[in-house]
């Protein structure tokens, strides 16, 4: 087999590797992203009441404590402690780097599977922990 021809043959079983590959993945599904709708909703509620526990039992935590120690995402420790903050569970000190959450002096165990905050209201389902 001359050079020419070795060449001649390596093209063939490419253009015919590449068109089978283009094939399959025309036939394959595309995977649609996670859509919020798609996410259960009880879910995060579970997130916040565990962090919530965590922070009860270890007096205050950071977020990248609350990361490495609760094996979360970044985003998810972020989201839930703003949501925790924002619906008076935790008080927030500090700035930046060095902010630490801990749970407002007046919540218990028991408000804390309730959904009852340190202004001793009762947090609407939706909001609720």
């Amino acid at each position: 087999m001359t050079s020419e021809q070795r060449m001649k043959r390596i093209g063939e079983l490419l253009s015919k590797g590449v068109s089978l590959m283009l094939a399959q993945a025309r036939k394959a599904p595309k995977h649609q992203p996670i859509s919020k709708k798609t996410l259960n909703p009880d879910e995060h509620d579970d997130i916040s009441k565990i962090i919530l526990l965590f922070i009860q039992k270890v007096g205050s935590a950071s977020p990248r404590e609350l990361e490495s120690r609760l094996n979360l995402g970044r985003r998810t420790v972020l989201r839930h402690l703003k949501k925790l903050h924002k619906a008076e569970f935790l008080i927030k000190k500090g700035n930046t780097t060095a902010t630490t959450y801990e749970l407002c002096k007046d919540i218990g165990l028991q408000d804390v599977t309730s959904g009852t905050s340190c202004a001793g209201s009762i947090i609407p389902k939706k909001a609720a922990i």
